[in-house]
């Protein structure tokens, strides 16, 4: 393989790239999670709530965005996710190839092309996990004063 140290730097900048992806799965993940407990809490003894929280453990990330869609009212949140999908796509399904000339050898050429759209990602996901932190603090008050009263 031509230029190994630039393909090595440039693999590992995809394996960073995704491992924010995982992030943002985790937290849509959780938050959904978080927000069917509470549902099921609220629904206890009235009527029946059958939506298990396993469910949602192995969905792909287009399934949990779904999932999570009714849950916000938080439109640039939502926006911000579906630019992400996007981004995050890319990067696992075609970033390494898009890295590669003709002959198959990283090139520093597409490199930088590439690296553009990793770049982008990362921001936009440490944006989305910025706007995910007071989602979760509304939804954790707003289990925590139903339990006030319920007690």
């Amino acid at each position: 393989m031509k230029n190994a140290p630039l393909a090595d730097a440039f693999y590992l900048e995809v394996a960073n790239a995704l491992s924010h992806c995982q992030n943002i799965e985790l937290d849509l993940r959780l938050y959904i999670e978080s927000a069917f407990d509470f549902l099921r809490l609220i629904a206890k003894d009235k009527m029946p709530f059958k939506i298990d929280r396993k469910k949602f453990e192995d969905q792909p990330l287009g399934k949990l965005i779904e999932s999570f869609k009714p849950l916000t009212d938080k439109t640039e949140l939502v926006a911000d996710i579906e630019k992400f999908r996007k981004l995050r796509n890319f990067v696992a399904h075609q970033a390494i190839v898009k890295g590669m000339d003709a002959q198959r050898n990283v090139s520093s050429e597409k490199v930088e092309e590439v690296r553009t759209k990793i770049t982008e990602l990362i921001k936009l996901s440490e944006k989305i996990r910025q706007q995910f932190g007071p989602e979760f603090m509304k939804l954790h008050l707003a289990r925590f004063n139903h339990e006030q009263k319920s007690e």
